[in-house]
């Protein structure tokens, strides 16, 4: 019998399918190869022993019981992979273009403390959000929003400068520099120089170039994209870049609503044993739900996405459904970018906490299912956030005992100007009294309790990126 070698999990991978009908992928589905920490996607043990009497010791022949399946992953970070897995819960969102930059008119003021405030008329951006400024004298440049940012007001860590703004402009996200010479590349395609060398585009993402002589307009990103320079399609031009040309990358608005009838999805993984070693090397997890959503904030631990899922049926296959999935680009968000938001204020007295979200799904069987599973009906969600609190004021013991409906948010804003939301209109806290257990900082737990009661749905999710469409 042939030594093999053992299968190494690195070399393993999980493809994720949308289903068009409870079990079903339709043909020429694309599938997404998702980045994970770790994976348990199995069918359990479902054998058991028989009770017999044979006039001899022992039991009977074990005999087949319900399948015993399960999921479980714990996801990377990534902003576009991010939108696949919040699509597999909520199906696909509403999304919008995520404006095209806000005009900066006025003076610039003096906040003290190396903070200025640039007037900036209904610009929607919050405290964290990384914004570029460009077309001015003394602030062009990226920054993260700073505490004191109003609706027509931004507020950034720079030294001040007098300067009435005037033509210039407030955007989302990194904006590249172009400086250097443009180059011919094969096959139509154009190299652009960018300005210091690291950026944050990738290929498939849009840019819109203003500043050129030759390359204006929206532009796809195409392979080759790397630290340096940016690759579109275009007929070449000779054109040297003197830093004044911008390529501003296009953002997205993916609003994800929690609905009545979740979607169904399979899941793909691939085992890598070698040649001659298994007839079905992919394990196909269908007629899947997502029944948990949950992850910790705070700190400076990687921050995962932990999902638990409901399994209907499994099944092996010796191909893969789409042998050339989509597999999103790394744009991470991390643990130190996270926010809580209560009643719309950003709280700065939480240490760490937990979001759990549970769905309430179900796997049913029928007779004649033959073991397997043909029913997942939603139950009622169960979401709650857990935040340990530095007690500095009585603020959350008051909103407690006043049964105050309160909105909650946890929000990420990551340095590539990507952000996600997970937002729950309609909220009671729990909150416990502090012990003094020493002469230590005394802290405070509060519980956050999303119900509905005027909404529609106890939760949903706001995801801004780089990715057109999550379809």
């Amino acid at each position: 019998m042939p030594q093999y070698q053992q299968v190494s999990g690195g070399a393993c991978s999980l493809t994720l399918y949308m289903e068009e009908a409870p079990g079903k992928v339709a043909a020429g589905t694309s599938g997404v190869r998702l980045a994970f920490a770790s994976e348990d996607f199995r069918r359990g043990s479902s054998k058991k022993q028989r009770s017999v009497i044979r006039d001899a010791r022992g039991s009977g022949k074990p005999y087949a019981g319900m399948a015993n399946l399960s999921g479980s992953l714990e996801s990377a970070s990534y902003a576009p992979q991010l939108g696949y897995i919040i699509r597999a819960l909520c199906g696909a969102p509403a999304t919008t273009a995520d404006g095209a930059g806000n005009a900066l008119s006025g003076a610039v003021t003096d906040k003290g403390d190396g903070l200025v405030g640039l007037p900036c008329a209904g610009h929607g951006f919050v405290q964290d959000a990384v914004v570029s400024v460009t077309g001015s004298a003394n602030y062009d440049g990226t920054y993260r929003v700073a505490p004191g940012v109003t609706a027509d007001e931004v507020v950034i860590e720079a030294p001040y400068k007098a300067e009435a703004l005037s033509g210039a402009t407030l955007h989302r996200g990194r904006v590249c520099v172009l400086s250097g010479a443009a180059k011919t590349l094969s096959g139509g395609k154009v190299a652009l120089p960018v300005e210091g060398g690291i950026h944050a585009l990738n290929a498939g993402e849009k840019i819109t170039i203003s500043g050129s002589t030759s390359y204006d307009g929206t532009h796809v990103l195409q392979e080759g994209t790397e630290n340096g320079r940016l690759v579109i399609t275009a007929s070449f031009t000779e054109e040297t870049f003197d830093g004044s040309a911008i390529a501003v990358p296009v953002f997205y608005r993916h609003a994800f609503a929690l609905p009545k009838r979740q979607p169904t999805l399979t899941m793909e993984k691939y085992l890598d044993f070698e040649t001659g070693a298994a007839e079905k090397p992919y394990r196909r997890f269908a007629f899947c739900k997502v029944n948990g959503l949950n992850f910790n904030f705070g700190g400076d631990d990687e921050l995962k996405f932990s999902l638990d899922f409901v399994v209907g049926r499994e099944s092996g296959a010796a191909e893969p459904l789409d042998a050339s999935p989509l597999s999103p680009p790394a744009v991470p968000f991390d643990n130190i970018e996270t926010s809580v938001w209560i009643n719309g204020v950003r709280r700065g007295e939480v240490e760490s906490g937990d979001l759990s979200n549970a769905f309430g799904i179900e796997a049913k069987a029928a007779v004649g299912d033959m073991g397997q599973y043909s029913r997942m009906p939603e139950g009622d969600p169960e979401c709650k956030s857990t935040l340990t609190c530095f007690l500095e004021s009585e603020t959350f013991q008051q909103l407690s005992e006043d049964a105050s409906t309160v909105s909650f948010a946890v929000g990420i804003c990551a340095v590539t100007g990507d952000e996600v939301w997970f937002r729950y209109p309609e909220t009671e806290l729990d909150a416990e009294g502090a012990a003094i257990s020493g002469k230590e900082g005394l802290m405070q737990t509060v519980t956050v309790m999303p119900f509905v009661d005027k909404g529609d749905a106890v939760m949903a999710v706001e995801l801004v990126n780089r990715v057109e469409s999550y379809a």
